[in-house]
C-alpha cells in the first residue's frame, strides 16, 4: 500500500468531489474497471476521494452513466509541484544554489572538539597545536592526515596514553586518553598516615604492624612497615582510625528571589561557520532583568553529516527579583549542610560518620549566619608510599648490589 502510494505521489493524483444520486454504483463502477480509488469519505454534499491522475480521463463514461458530477479539488504530486515551478526559474535555481553550496560545505571543517581531558590549559594546547599545523575552521578535510595528525598529537604530549581523531560530518573529533600513574602494586612501600587520629582497627595482610589499637598517630607516620623477615615488600593492610575533621559553614540572612513575569523576548539567528545573522527579532533585549534560554538546531544532511548551517532561538524571559529574609533555623541549618559537604568531599567513600557537633561562631557581620561542624568519622587512613630499600651486608655478600636506584644481581668473576 505504501509502495503505490509513493507511485501515485511521483506520478501525480488528484483529490475529487462526486455528487450526484447513484453514488455508490459511481463507486462501483470505478472498482469494476480497475480504477484504484482510496481516501474515501462521505459529506454533506457528497462523497470525497482521491485517484491517479492518468485515470481521471476514465470517469466521464462513469459519471455520464451514473448522472454523477466530478469536480476537482486539489492536484497533488510531483508532475504537479513541477508544473507550478515552471514559472519561477530563479526560485529553482536558487535551491538548486543552496543544495549546492550545502553540499560543498561539507567538505570543509566548520567545527572542533576536544574530548577526554577535563584541563582547560591542555585543551587550549591541543588546539593551538593543531593550529600550527594547519587545522582549523574552514580548512578542507581531504587534506588533513588524520593518522598522522594523532601521531604528531601524541610525540607532542607525553603524558597522553593514547588519541584518536576522525570526521563526524563537518565535526573533527579529537578522543584523548591521559596517562595513569600505576599504583604501588609488587612496588617495596610502606603504609603511612593520611591524616592524624586514634587506631581502631588494624589489619595487617603483607608487612610489620607499626601501631596498635587506642595509639594517636600524626599525618605520615608509618602503621604498616613494608618489610617481612627483613626483605623489602609492598606493605597492605586496613588501619581504621577516628578523625576529626572540620569545617567551617557560612549563610546569608537573606536572598534574592528572581520571578518570571510572563514577558519573552525571542531572537532566531543563523550560523553559518563564525557568521552570525539575524532573522527574527532585535538583538537588544527591552528587560532590565531577564534569563535566557538557548534552543540550537542543527542541520543534518545525511546519516551523521551535519552541514555547517545552525539555527539559534534565543529565547529571554523577564524577571523581577525580590529580597526574602531567611529565617534564622533556616539559614543555620544551611550553613551546617555547607559544612557537612565540605567535609565529606574530602572522605573516603567508606568513610562512616559516628558524630556531629555543630557550634555557632560569631559571624563578623550582621547579615550573615556562620557555623562550625566537627564529625567523628571512622575511616580507614593508610595509604602506600615508596621507599628505595637499602642493601644489607649480607646481600652484599651473596652478589647484591645497588645499580642505577635498583637491585641487581652482581657478575661473578
Amino acid at each position: 500500500m505504501l509502495i503505490l502510494h509513493l507511485w501515485y505521489y511521483l506520478t501525480g493524483y488528484v483529490r475529487l468531489r462526486v455528487t450526484g444520486i447513484a453514488l455508490e454504483k459511481f463507486v462501483n463502477l470505478c472498482i469494476s474497471r480497475g480504477i484504484y480509488l482510496w481516501g474515501i469519505a462521505r459529506d454533506d454534499q457528497g462523497i470525497l476521494l482521491s485517484m491517479g491522475a492518468s485515470n481521471f480521463r476514465l470517469l466521464r463514461p462513469i459519471a455520464r452513466s451514473t448522472r454523477c458530477r466530478v469536480r476537482i479539488l486539489q492536484k497533488k504530486g510531483l508532475p504537479f509541484y513541477c508544473l507550478r515551478l515552471r514559472g519561477r526559474q530563479m526560485l529553482v535555481l536558487g535551491l538548486l544554489l543552496f543544495f549546492t553550496t550545502l553540499y560543498g560545505l561539507g567538505y570543509f571543517i566548520w567545527s572542533i572538539e576536544v574530548s577526554g581531558i577535563s584541563e582547560p590549559i591542555q585543551t587550549k594546547k591541543i588546539l593551538a597545536e593543531i593550529y600550527n599545523r594547519g587545522v582549523k575552521i574552514g580548512a578542507l578535510k581531504r587534506n588533513i592526515d588524520l593518522d598522522e595528525l594523532s601521531r604528531q598529537i601524541i610525540l607532542n604530549n607525553p603524558d597522553l596514553a593514547w588519541v584518536n581523531v576522525e570526521f563526524r560530518g563537518t565535526l573533527l573529533m579529537i578522543h584523548l586518553v591521559p596517562k595513569q600513574t600505576p599504583p604501588l602494586v609488587g612496588m617495596p612501600c610502606h603504609l603511612v598516615a593520611r591524616r592524624e587520629g586514634i587506631v581502631e582497627e588494624i589489619i595487617v595482610l603483607v608487612g610489620e604492624p607499626q601501631v596498635g589499637k587506642g595509639q594517636a598517630v600524626a599525618k605520615g607516620e608509618i602503621l604498616i612497615r613494608g618489610t617481612l623477615a627483613g626483605r623489602p615488600v609492598a606493605a597492605q593492610g586496613i588501619v581504621r582510625a577516628l578523625i576529626w575533621p572540620a569545617a567551617y559553614g557560612r549563610c546569608p540572612r537573606q536572598e534574592t528571589e528572581r520571578r518570571r513575569t510572563g514577558n519573552s523576548h525571542q531572537i532566531v539567528s543563523l550560523r553559518m561557520g563564525e557568521r552570525e545573522i539575524i532573522i527574527r527579532g532585535r538583538d537588544e533585549v527591552p528587560f532590565p532583568h531577564y534569563e535566557g534560554e538557548e534552543e540550537i538546531k542543527r542541520l543534518v544532511f545525511w546519516r551523521n553529516i551535519t552541514l555547517p548551517v545552525e539555527t539559534i532561538i534565543t529565547t529571554y524571559h523577564e524577571v523581577v527579583e525580590t529580597v526574602r529574609p531567611i529565617p534564622l533555623p533556616e539559614a543555620e541549618k544551611r550553613a551546617r549542610a555547607a559544612a557537612v559537604a565540605r567535609i565529606k568531599a574530602q572522605l573516603s567513600p567508606e568513610a562512616k560518620v559516628l558524630a556531629e557537633e555543630v557550634r555557632p561562631m560569631p559571624p563578623g557581620c550582621i547579615d550573615q549566619v556562620q557555623v562550625k561542624v566537627v564529625l567523628e568519622v571512622l575511616e580507614n587512613i593508610a595509604e602506600p608510599r615508596g621507599f628505595e630499600p637499602e642493601v644489607t651486608d649480607g646481600e652484599r655478600g651473596q652478589g647484591f648490589e645497588k645499580k642505577d636506584g635498583g637491585q641487581t644481581k652482581g657478575t661473578e668473576q
